[in-house]
């Protein structure tokens, strides 16, 4: 599955969830702590946006594509290597120190 497919599942099934749970809190605060139905939809409003979004902040960001992991060369960029972050010192992962890249931007410093 594509990054980006796996981001758009992520978001729905969030917002799903906050959709159902935003609807139980409407209807329980409705019948059960006798809030008047305009209330009692506000506060579903307010649960399902506010319960959305931090499910989605917090739940999809694994699933998002990683952002400057890869250097293409592109403005801003170092134009030394154009390839995954491996070589720019990370390992497997994607994740590290980035020591490679110190060493490197060390060396370039220093006269010899």
């Amino acid at each position: 599955m594509k990054d980006y497919e796996a981001k758009a599942a992520c978001t729905k099934t969030c917002w799903t969830v906050a959709a159902l749970v935003g609807g139980m809190v409407g209807v329980g605060l409705w019948l059960l702590a006798e809030y008047t139905i305009t209330q009692a939809i506000f506060m579903a409003v307010i649960a399902f946006l506010v319960l959305g979004l931090l499910l989605t902040v917090f739940l999809c960001r694994s699933a998002a594509p990683k952002m400057g992991m890869h250097d293409e060369g592109g403005a801003g960029g170092s134009a030394s290597v154009k390839s995954s972050g491996k070589a720019q010192g990370r390992g497997e992962t994607g994740r590290g120190g980035g020591q490679a890249r110190d060493v490197e931007r060390c060396a370039r410093r220093r006269p010899r």
